[in-house]
């Protein structure tokens, strides 16, 4: 995905994710493009590509699935625990995803995830 395709709301989404230093989740994703006037409520749900049980948030509109891919193109994506969900106020009621199996999942499982600004993940080598 190159620059050109983003959309000022997923480069606004970008620059929250920055300027909140890193650990964001969906819910704070969530609760920023409803404060920017977005719709998110909606029938979607993303999932890792790899694996169709291993869903990374549901009930969302396809705007905010737009802001989605942006985020996991363009920022360090890292694993969280549902207790920053719980705290920041979402939750999927889905079993949780934590060691898959070697031929995935048969039902549905949530992996709570959090964002960070490309590079500056916790442990990550890059940083400037």
């Amino acid at each position: 995905m190159s620059d050109l395709a983003i959309s000022p709301i997923a480069a606004k989404a970008l620059e929250f994710v920055a300027e909140r230093g890193g650990g964001v989740s969906l819910v704070e994703v969530q609760n920023f493009l409803r404060s920017e006037g977005i719709d998110t409520d909606g029938g979607l749900q993303s999932h890792f590509p790899d694996d169709s049980n291993v869903v990374i948030w549901a009930g969302m509109s396809e705007a905010f699935c737009d802001v989605l891919d942006v985020l996991l193109n363009h920022t360090d994506v890292r694993a969280s625990t549902a207790m920053v969900y719980l705290i920041d106020g979402g939750w999927l009621s889905l079993p949780m995803a934590k060691r898959p199996p070697k031929n995935g999942y048969k039902k549905p499982h949530w992996l709570p995830i959090v964002f960070w600004e490309k590079g500056k993940a916790p442990g990550d080598r890059r940083k400037s």
